[in-house]
């Protein structure tokens, strides 16, 4: 909890191997929805996200899934379900591109949760990113309104470039 040890929670998950931090995700475990949405406590699940195994993180990581559709739009949560996006096992992944896209153009817009629909629309599977990128734009209209939002428009960018790695 505090905010000057957690930096030093993160230097150990970063330079060590991952066998002796264990003890962070065990104590973590049945609590990663809390801790995902604390300041400082994220930090160190994000870090043993990006840098330990899945074997290691995967209760935890669980236990966000089932409350992702609200982490999304967290100010501290969506920093964890981003990291899963990008370090997680590709079922992980697609499972959150799913719940992404439950919600896709509410997210689109939100300033937390924009920011989760672009890490999904650069780091999904290639089945769920198209299946993003099709649910933003089946409306062109819908989709213009999109581009001129003052959050919505940076997702539209990112719509456009995976739009543009699927033509070429």
């Amino acid at each position: 909890m505090s905010p000057h040890a957690n930096h030093i929670l993160q230097k150990l998950v970063v330079r060590m191997p991952p066998e002796r931090v264990q003890f962070m995700a065990a104590e973590m475990e049945g609590f990663a929805v809390e801790v995902a949405q604390n300041r400082t406590q994220c930090r160190t699940l994000e870090r043993l996200i990006e840098h330990c195994p899945p074997s290691l993180t995967e209760r935890l990581i669980e236990e966000v899934i089932a409350s992702a559709s609200a982490l999304c739009t967290h100010a501290f949560g969506n920093f964890i379900i981003q990291s899963i996006l990008e370090h997680g096992t590709e079922h992980q992944r697609a499972r959150l591109a799913v719940v992404v896209l439950e919600d896709v153009h509410r997210l689109a817009k939100h300033k937390f949760g924009s920011n989760v629909v672009r890490t999904a629309l650069v780091h999904s599977p290639h089945e769920q990113k198209d299946l993003l990128v099709d649910a933003l734009t089946a409306d062109p209209r819908q989709f213009q309104l999109l581009c001129r939002h003052r959050i919505g428009s940076f997702v539209s960018r990112e719509v456009k470039i995976a739009r543009s790695h699927v033509l070429s």
